[in-house]
């Protein structure tokens, strides 16, 4: 399907024209690039978004494991001080950093 534009500048195309030899392409081409990326912008941005939540969520389960991992090493160690019997040292096998 054809699609015209109308009124462009001798600037502007001369801008499409560069821009389309840098990149190797006819100037028709890289305009039909430029209209699909455009079209492609809302679902990338939705996709980077869900991105960054998850991101966000699975940073948080991190730390939530990491503080109840330090709590048991803590209970594990004043077991052993206590010299509570059948509980195995941990001490040196994990370490708080």
């Amino acid at each position: 399907m054809d699609f015209l534009v109308r009124n462009l500048g001798k600037d502007e195309l001369d801008k499409l024209d560069r821009l389309a030899r840098r990149n190797r392409v006819s100037r028709e081409e890289y305009v039909r690039r430029i209209i699909r990326l455009h079209l492609l912008q809302p679902e990338a941005n939705n996709i980077e978004e869900k991105y960054q939540n998850l991101v966000s969520l699975m940073t948080d389960v991190v730390q939530n494991n990491t503080e109840r991992l330090e709590e048991v090493l803590e209970t594990v160690k004043e077991l052993n001080d206590r010299g509570e019997k059948d509980v195995p040292d941990y001490r040196s096998e994990y370490r708080t950093y």
